[in-house]
């Protein structure tokens, strides 16, 4: 019976074989994005901006699908959500109704 601790198994800490492939997976892409970059452009990057150039690295190498997850999580810090517009008047968003006139020609 354990006396209140690990007695055998995997030492904690050890990556399994698909932690081992997905780091190997990470750094080769990591080697082949900074490439083409000096240490000070690195330096200078922010996070949004290596994102975009990951992305475009991997379109470059017709990765499609590697890009669109890039480009997925990049997408919330380029294009904000619209937030609904308040009237002075109580609070309540403001509905804008759009009357349109005519149609297509017979």
């Amino acid at each position: 019976m354990p006396m209140g601790r690990k007695t055998g198994g995997r030492q904690r800490g050890t990556p399994n074989k698909a932690k081992a492939q997905l780091d190997t997976k990470l750094a080769e892409v990591g080697e082949r994005v900074a490439a083409g970059l000096s240490p000070s452009q690195i330096a200078t990057m922010a996070p949004v901006d290596i994102m975009l150039h990951a992305m475009r690295v991997e379109a470059e190498s017709a990765n499609w699908r590697m890009a669109a997850a890039i480009a997925e999580k990049a997408a919330p810090f380029i294009h904000a959500k619209l937030a609904p517009r308040a009237e002075g008047n109580g609070g309540e968003a403001s509905v804008i109704t759009i009357k349109v006139t005519g149609g297509l020609p017979d």
